[in-house]
């Protein structure tokens, strides 16, 4: 099969049709035929095709899955050929994994290893390789190809540099066996997949000549947990159930858990703070105060015809005359609520995948229009919500409903509740007293730091900023003296997500606390 686009339409006929093959008996007996595991160039070329796609997927969207027993014993040369060392023997021939196998390296090199030894240290496999790389590319200088075994031209080369039985049992004469050569470089080029933003799933399987050999069977392992680190990881086994099983997994991670159909409902915040009074946040319905990014980028933004009953404006976002509402997003504002007579609440429409790894985020501003004269501090401030406080809530709730790939409509996911204060502060009648500036933003002490979450950006990194300016420091967050105390305390909120659902919503935060004057 040539590398083929996944979607919802053929996914499940290429993973079954994958799984007949590898389960058939002509690939068995192939494979029983044909000794000589080189994981090193299938990756280097399963690489070289994900990079050479003429896919528009993202670079994160993009898979390698890697089957293997982690048996891999040949590696390539100097010239891409897939190489071993060699073995004078009663004839000169390629060791393969001879070198750990009674008859050549015996007891000596089948139970104990260059790994083994770092293991027995507390290494684990990637120590072993970042910390005895450089050693191991020095002992596979002199390694061959089966075209160098096969070449009458190469044989007296090759007998000069093949190794004698009691050579292969010598570790300073042979540190590392070839089992040791071929699993580094298959991680090596496991990394390159990985360094090049693409995926890896391994799906591993036991290593049946290891189940007697501990050299074999500790290197083989020790190559398979190591590919839990840079990707996903599965126990494959030789029964159909349990492909079917491995393979059922793999088609759940690939599947896009937030695509086109999927929306948000978010209902604007209101409440009774610490002091009983009633606070109410509302929506502010300006397209210079709104922005949407899709992987960082700003997308063009405009004012659209209203499309709902009781909505009181839309904005579209990115626009695509493809789609049915003109625009990859769509946000509804409802002054009155979905029904006209309830919450205020804007829904944003997602009319295109959000791939992985290719986050979008809403920022929009709300005001508190009814903030307070008295001296104190009203509501506490979490920038995500996780402390669990009564308030001041931005909004009272956000839920995404998804959509996955297959139009599958997904489990609602209810967005963290982040809060936010304000310090009204006593007027002193000093005239030496510092009179904080216009610029002055609405958040917490210095000492007040989120746990966990987006990060925060400081006071000269606004959240997600958008085309025109959204509450920066021109812009007052509360009224200065002299000025109507009912003036409006504004606050920038964002909403994000990815493809596989993670949502947060975010506030934007500064390092020191309003100041208001009475």
């Amino acid at each position: 099969l040539e590398l083929t686009e996944l979607n919802a339409s053929n996914m499940d006929s290429i993973l079954s049709g994958l799984e007949e093959t590898l389960l058939s008996a002509e690939t068995v007996s192939w494979i029983m035929g044909n000794s000589g595991t080189n994981i090193q160039s299938a990756v280097k070329m399963g690489n070289a095709m994900l990079t050479n796609s003429t896919s528009d997927a993202l670079d994160t969207n993009r898979y390698m899955v890697l089957m293997t027993d982690g048996a891999a014993f040949w590696y390539e040369n100097e010239n891409g050929e897939p190489a071993s060392t060699a073995h004078n023997g009663d004839i000169v021939q390629a060791l393969g994994n001879m070198d750990a196998n009674n008859d050549v390296g015996g007891s000596a090199r089948k139970n104990d290893s260059m790994y083994i030894r770092a293991k027995a240290e507390g290494k684990t496999f990637g120590d072993f390789i970042s910390e005895q790389g450089a050693a191991i590319e020095e002992s596979a200088k002199y390694s061959y190809s089966k075209a160098d075994f096969a070449n009458p031209d190469m044989k007296a080369e090759i007998k000069e540099h093949a190794y004698t039985t009691a050579e292969v049992q010598d570790f300073e004469a042979y540190p590392y066996i070839n089992m040791e050569r071929g699993t580094y470089y298959a991680a090596k080029a496991l990394m390159d997949v990985r360094n090049n933003g693409y995926q890896v799933i391994t799906i591993g399987y036991s290593y049946t000549a290891g189940l007697f050999n501990k050299s074999l069977r500790e290197v083989s392992n020790g190559f398979k947990d190591w590919t839990k680190t840079i990707g996903s990881y599965y126990n494959g086994s030789n029964s159909e159930s349990g492909m079917s099983n491995v393979f059922a997994g793999i088609k759940n991670e690939m599947v896009q858990l937030l695509d086109a159909g999927s929306y948000v409902i978010d209902e604007m915040g209101f409440g009774v703070d610490n002091y009983g009074n009633d606070y109410d946040f509302q929506f502010v319905n300006d397209i210079h105060k709104l922005s949407l990014t899709k992987a960082g980028v700003n997308l063009d933004k405009e004012t659209m015809q209203t499309q709902n009953e009781n909505e009181t404006a839309c904005y579209g976002f990115g626009k695509d005359s493809s789609l049915q509402e003109g625009y990859s997003f769509v946000l509804h504002y409802y002054e009155n609520g979905l029904d006209g007579a309830s919450n205020e609440c804007v829904v944003w429409d997602i009319n295109v995948p959000v791939q992985k790894g290719n986050s979008v985020k809403l920022t929009y501003s709300v005001k508190l229009g009814n903030p307070q004269t008295a001296e104190g501090v009203y509501g506490q401030y979490d920038a995500d919500g996780s402390k669990g406080y009564a308030g001041l809530y931005t909004n009272n709730q956000a839920i995404l409903y998804p959509v996955d790939s297959n139009g599958v409509m997904g489990e609602p996911r209810t967005f963290a509740r982040p809060t936010v204060s304000y310090t009204v502060e006593e007027e002193s009648s000093s005239d030496t007293e510092e009179i904080p500036d216009e610029s002055t933003p609405l958040n917490p002490p210095e000492s007040s730091e989120p746990s966990g979450g987006e990060e925060i950006p400081d006071e000269s990194t606004p959240l997600n900023p958008p085309e025109e300016d959204i509450p920066d420091e021109s812009t007052p967050l509360a009224p200065p003296t002299g000025e109507n105390s009912g003036s409006p305390v504004w606050i920038v909120v964002g909403m994000a997500m990815a493809g596989c659902c993670a949502a947060a919503l975010v506030m934007c935060r500064k390092k020191e606390t309003e100041k208001v004057r009475k």
